[in-house]
């Protein structure tokens, strides 16, 4: 009897559970852009303010943005190209995260 009830607690728990974790978003950062660098986001917050940071060598470059109602963005990094080999990370101020970091060896001829 112990198990069955162990088990429907199981179960009920799963099912409550299950409209959040349908509804769940995942931050992604994508570049769609290579020259200049341009980034786009999408699965943050509605309204999220997003802070990004673009390392490239031992520089360092920030922007502050909003996400959009949906909850996506697009900026360009005007001073830095893909084949830079830039390391991009994003985050919002609700926890939302992403990042993604490209390599300069799929730029060499």
């Amino acid at each position: 009897m112990k198990r069955v009830t162990g088990a429907l607690v199981v179960v009920v728990a799963l099912v409550a559970c299950s409209p959040a974790l349908a509804t769940a978003r995942h931050a992604r950062l994508v570049p769609i852009n290579g020259d200049p660098l341009r980034v786009k986001g999408t699965g943050f917050a509605p309204r999220e303010h997003i802070r990004i940071k673009v390392f490239v060598g031992t520089r360092r470059i920030g922007r502050r943005l909003t996400a959009s109602r949906r909850g996506s963005f697009v900026v360009t990094f005007k001073t830095v190209r893909a084949c830079d080999g830039p390391t991009v990370i994003a985050r919002g101020s609700r926890g939302s995260r992403a990042s993604f970091n490209l390599s300069q060896i799929a730029c060499l001829n």
